[in-house]
């Protein structure tokens, strides 16, 4: 008997289609639902690198309404004012500043392209005129002609690269998305723009502490002795080299803020050695019975030993002159003493 096989491959070709649309569907939801594209980039405190890196992990962003993104939700929340439909490049910008860890005081936060422009002095603004040559993490303004005029501009951007005569910029609200696109230093670009001005922001360049090196690890001690932890940090440009040394058992060692280290009673700490920026290192110490210098009890018997020698030698003078019953006397009085202190006379 013959089976109609040709139903049940037809429902699973139908099932395997009707998946892959509604799979491809879901995926262009999630793409363009308004917080897609999460930060995923992690700060250096190197401010120029920092927010440039940021935009890149916005690269391919969609708005999902008109004008309704996430930096417009953001622009709303920090000035209190409803920014959804408004026009978004320097919401980006400004976005990108904030999760860069910008102050307001280098890269001002206003949603428009000119108040982005005049919060700049003078001395940060460039034009061709000036010969100016564009650099990453440079704030790139656009107009709809050439124009040194600020309440002109148009479009902004954050400069990415330069590559001869051109830059690489990338920008928010660029046909409703974030891209990077290609542009000429000055001048005429597509889209009707051109690229009319640069503003150079007081960014922080230097590094911050990425790690500590101590000179050791583990240190084993007795009570009494002391040691010194030495301690540097990467890189060694670092701005703030500033540490701080905690023990976690101050009673069993404690340690002074240069790093010496005294041990105190038998027990185990850790030492712990703390960048500005909180980069961590440790040392664990470990410590022992009596310190191994016994440099008090020693001085003790060293003590008794030389005061022994020198009543001897007045003994023997007292029995040199004939005063037998006196010496003998003393000589038990400081034989009683001496057992007493633990010695006894030869």
């Amino acid at each position: 008997m013959k089976r109609n096989i040709r139903k049940p491959i037809a429902l699973i070709l139908f099932t395997a289609v009707a998946f892959f649309a509604l799979s491809s569907s879901l995926g262009a939801f999630a793409a363009n639902s308004i917080d897609a594209y999460p930060n995923t980039y992690s700060n250096t405190g190197n401010q120029c690198e920092d927010i440039v890196g940021v935009a890149s992990t916005q690269i391919g962003y969609v708005e999902p309404g008109s004008n309704i993104t996430k930096y417009n939700d953001w622009m709303t929340k920090v000035v209190g004012y409803n920014y959804r439909g408004v026009s978004w490049c320097g919401m980006f910008v400004c976005w990108c500043a904030n999760e860069a860890g910008i102050p307001t005081s280098v890269i001002a936060r206003n949603a428009g392209c000119t108040a982005i422009y005049k919060s700049f002095n003078s001395s940060q603004i460039h034009h061709k005129s000036d010969g100016y040559v564009p650099k990453r993490g440079d704030i790139c303004f656009m107009a709809s002609y050439n124009t040194t005029n600020p309440d002109a501009l148009a479009h902004v951007g954050i400069v990415h690269s330069t590559e001869g005569s051109n830059i690489k910029i990338i920008e928010g609200n660029c046909g409703g998305k974030v891209q990077m696109l290609t542009r000429p230093q000055y001048g005429a670009t597509y889209s009707g723009q051109y690229v009319v001005a640069y503003a150079t922001p007081l960014y922080t360049t230097s590094s911050p502490v990425t790690s500590i090196s101590l000179s050791t690890g583990k240190l084993s001690m007795n009570v009494g002795d002391k040691a010194k932890i030495n301690a540097s940090v990467t890189p060694s440009s670092a701005a703030n080299q500033a540490l701080t040394f905690a023990s976690s058992n101050a009673a069993v060692a404690k340690v002074d803020s240069n790093g010496n280290v005294t041990a105190l009673k038998e027990g185990t700490a850790k030492i712990t050695v703390t960048s500005s920026n909180g980069v961590k290192a440790q040392c664990s110490v470990t410590v022992g019975g009596t310190s191994s210098g016994g440099e008090t009890d020693d001085s003790d018997a060293n003590d008794a030993l030389n005061d022994l020698s020198s009543v001897t030698q007045l003994l023997m003078a007292f029995f040199r002159k004939g005063f037998l019953s006196i010496g003998m006397i003393l000589l038990g009085l400081i034989e009683s003493r001496y057992k007493l202190n633990g010695f006894y006379l030869p």
